[in-house]
């Protein structure tokens, strides 16, 4: 009743049906890397993810928000295998910041500046990665809003009698995971002299002991104007950079906060308020 058709397995149809094999193989190939090349270019990225890459990267960076100076500063030092290397590319947001800036002040740092300092306030960014076009690494950074002291003083005229402490208070910075206080004298601010200390309470107040106002290494009190501030810190500011761009630098270094697919390191922004006066005077 059923025949077969013994010309089903001649030479040449087997020949045929062999070829036709190999062809959807191949094209089944092709759609594989097809898809591969899809998922290492990643969603919504313009540099695709190099999957080879065999090189350590480190970056360290800052945001500095100064409203003193009216200013903001990214600074990043990007490193390839413990080299500082500026043959990368580094983005935060839409902005690509320039190698060897002269606005900035350290050599070899990628950096941009910006003459308003509440440009990027209250914000989350990407702090983007490249090398030789092979996207790095992707860090999603957030900035501190701006805030302002208060007129809340302990002593309320502003001025010290000798070697005194000195309290005060400021407005709550959105974004802020720790708080910064600093005195240095007037004529020394953004020269890397001065005092700063973590708050180590939540709140927004803070105290300067009298040592601050002592001229260095005496118990004289080293008479005349100082500047008050209050900085608002999040993430891990790298403190080498920062003390380029703060009127005081910042009192010690936070643990890294980065660890990605090929890089870590550390990142964060810091927010100044308006500076305040008090004046040191002999009792």
């Amino acid at each position: 009743m059923f025949g077969i058709n013994p010309e089903l397995f001649s030479a040449d149809n087997l020949k045929s049906m062999k070829s036709k094999r190999n062809c959807l193989q191949i094209m089944v190939l092709m759609l594989s890397i097809f898809a591969a090349l899809a998922l290492i270019t990643g969603c919504n990225s313009d540099s695709p993810v190099n999957p080879i890459l065999h090189d350590d990267y480190r970056v360290q960076g800052i945001m500095v928000m100064d409203r003193n100076s009216d200013s903001v500063v990214v600074a990043v030092a990007f490193e390839r295998n413990d080299t500082t290397y500026g043959g990368g590319t580094v983005k935060f947001g839409t902005t690509t910041l320039s190698f060897n800036d002269s606005l900035f002040s350290v050599d070899s740092v990628f950096s941009y500046h910006d003459d308003s300092s509440a440009i990027f306030a209250g914000e989350q960014f990407a702090l983007r990665l490249e090398d030789d076009g092979w996207l790095v690494d992707t860090f999603i950074v957030s900035a501190v809003d701006t805030f302002s002291l208060t007129d809340v003083f302990d002593p309320v005229n502003h001025i010290l009698p000798g070697a005194a402490q000195l309290s005060f208070e400021w407005t709550t910075a959105p974004g802020a995971e720790v708080y910064v206080v600093a005195a240095v004298p007037s004529e020394q601010a953004y020269t890397g002299a001065g005092y700063s200390a973590f708050v180590t309470l939540i709140g927004t107040a803070g105290t300067i002991p009298p040592d601050a106002f002592l001229i260095p290494g005496t118990s004289e009190p080293d008479t005349g104007l100082f500047n008050v501030y209050a900085y608002a810190v999040n993430g891990a500011p790298d403190n080498a950079l920062a003390s380029e761009v703060l009127p005081v630098p910042l009192p010690g270094q936070l643990d890294d906060n980065l660890s990605g697919r090929n890089a870590d390191g550390r990142f964060g922004t810091v927010s100044v308020t308006l500076l305040d006066t008090v004046r040191v005077v002999v009792e």
